[in-house]
């Protein structure tokens, strides 16, 4: 009879992070990479369940394209006065990969020289 180990639950921090970077089709090596936070130091977090220091917890965030607050909390940030429409928007623009956000700001910038 073969036993399945439960795998174990991480921090809601790390659990940010890992939906995130799936989401954004982001590795543990590119956020790495990119953070310029050792793959060593990012897979000891993942093993050991810890949450990263402040700085890393920033540089995380930075190149996740979300704040250190949603992903310590996994709650967006309100901002007042903006539709239903608006905010879901936001939502989806987070999501990208930061070189498709890019492109989108791209494309806004564009659009507001036509007009």
């Amino acid at each position: 009879m073969e036993i399945m180990e439960k795998e174990k639950e991480l921090n809601p921090f790390l659990s940010q992070i890992k939906q995130i970077s799936k989401e954004k089709k982001i590795n543990q090596v590119e956020l790495a990479e990119k953070s310029k936070i050792s793959i060593n130091t990012i897979r000891g977090w993942f093993s050991k369940n810890l949450i990263p220091d402040v700085i890393s917890g920033v540089k995380i965030a930075n190149v996740l394209g979300e704040s250190v607050e949603f992903l310590v909390t996994g709650i967006a940030q309100e901002i007042s006065g903006l539709s239903q429409e608006e905010k879901a928007l936001i939502e989806k623009f987070r999501k990208l990969k930061k070189e498709n956000q890019n492109s989108i700001v791209d494309i806004i910038n564009n659009l507001s020289i036509i007009s």
